[in-house]
C-alpha cells in the first residue's frame, strides 16, 4: 500500500483517528528581514563547530553499528522501506572522501548488504544481488539518510542549499532555531528533497531533521523526522547515540527507534575493503565490529 493512498480510510480507524499528519513546511513563517542574525549559514557553522568541527576535513573513514526496533504500523504501510526482517542490527562503514557508504544489516530474515556511492547502489540479500526497483530505491534512501543522521550539520552544510529561517521551534522549555533548505540531489535517488533542521539555541547541537521522502515511488509526498539525543564525546567529537523517527505526513505515526552500539574512526579503509554485495565480502579491516560505545559513566570517566 502506498503511504499516500487510503489516508481517509486510515484516519477513520479509531486508533489512527488522531494520527493524521500535517503538510511539510513550504515557506518561511517569518519575514526574511525580521530575523537577520544569525544567518542560516552562521547557525550551520556554529552547529558544525559545536559538534567538534567538520568530519569531512578531520576524518577519513567511520565504522558504526546500530540496533533498533520498528513500529508496527509503519511496517504495514512501508514494508520495502522498513525491510524489518533484515534491518534489526547493522554494521556500517563510511568513506568520507569519496562519499561511500557500505552497510551490512541483519535480522530474522537474514543478511542484507548495501554499497552506496555517487553512481548508484548495489544490494544483496544473503549473497544474492537484487535488481528490484523498490529495493534499490529504498536502500539508497536509507544509506543517504543515515549519513545525514550521523554527520548532522556538516552533512547538511555540504548537501543543503537555499537555506532560510523558519519561525523558532520549542519543545518544553527548550528553544530551537529552525532552518528550511533544499537538498539537490535529494535523499536516495530523488532529484530533490526538502529539509527542516532544528538547532538547540543553547548548545547549537542538531536536535531534529524533518525531511521529505521523494526518493522512493511509494513515499512521494510523505515526510518524516528524526530526533537526536544522548550525545556522547568520542574521538574528539560529539555524536548522537539515540534516534527516534516519526512519519509526520500524510499520517503521524511512530516509525523507528534505534541506538548507536559501536563507533570508531580512521581505520584507513579504502573502496577495496568494502567489497561488492553478492560478490566479495568486506576485508578483515572493514569487517571487525565497530568499537563498543561507552556508557555515560564510562564516557564521563574517560573525559575526566
Amino acid at each position: 500500500m502506498r503511504l499516500t493512498r487510503n489516508i481517509s480510510l486510515l484516519c477513520a480507524v479509531a486508533f489512527a483517528a488522531s494520527a493524521c499528519g500535517a503538510p511539510f513546511p513550504s515557506a518561511p513563517a517569518i519575514e526574511p528581514t525580521a530575523r537577520q542574525e544569525p544567518s542560516p549559514e552562521q547557525i550551520l557553522a556554529k552547529s558544525v563547530a559545536a559538534s567538534g568541527g567538520d568530519p569531512y576535513q578531520s576524518l577519513s573513514d567511520i565504522a558504526v553499528s546500530y540496533r533498533g526496533d520498528w513500529g508496527t504500523i509503519v511496517q504495514a504501510l512501508q514494508p520495502a522501506l522498513t525491510d524489518a526482517d533484515y534491518r534489526h542490527t547493522s554494521e556500517e562503514r563510511l568513506l568520507l572522501g569519496p562519499r561511500v557508504v557500505a552497510q551490512v544489516h541483519r535480522g530474522q530474515g537474514g543478511v542484507k548488504s548495501v554499497l552506496r556511492d555517487s553512481t548508484g547502489v548495489v544490494v544483496a540479500y544473503d549473497g544474492h544481488v537484487s535488481t528490484d526497483r523498490d529495493v534499490l530505491e529504498t536502500s539508497a534512501l536509507v544509506a543517504d539518510a543515515y549519513s545525514m543522521f550521523l554527520l548532522g550539520p556538516a552533512w547538511l552544510e555540504r548537501n543543503g542549499t537555499e537555506w532560510m529561517r523558519l519561525e523558532d521551534g520549542s519543545v518544553g522549555s527548550r528553544k530551537y532555531d529552525r532552518l528550511l533548505g533544499r537538498l539537490r540531489p535529494g535523499v536516495g535517488l530523488s532529484r530533490e528533497d526538502s529539509v527542516v533542521a532544528w538547532f538547540d539555541r543553547e548548545t547549537f547541537l542538531l536536535y531534529r531533521v524533518h525531511f521529505t521522502l521523494e526518493g522512493h515511488r511509494n513515499t512521494k509526498g510523505a515526510h518524516a523526522d528524526v530526533t537526536f539525543s544522548d550525545y556522547r564525546r568520542m574521538h574528539g567529537r560529539l555524536w548522537p547515540t539515540h534516534f527516534i523517527e516519526r512519519v509526520r505526513g500524510p499520517v503521524d505515526i511512530h516509525a523507528h527507534e534505534w541506538i548507536m552500539e559501536g563507533l570508531d574512526v580512521d581505520r584507513g579503509l579504502t573502496l577495496h575493503d568494502l567489497g561488492a554485495p553478492g560478490a566479495t565480502a568486506w576485508s578483515k579491516a572493514a569487517a571487525q565490529p565497530a568499537a563498543r560505545v561507552p556508557s555515560v559513566r564510562e564516557a564521563s570517566e574517560t573525559e575526566g
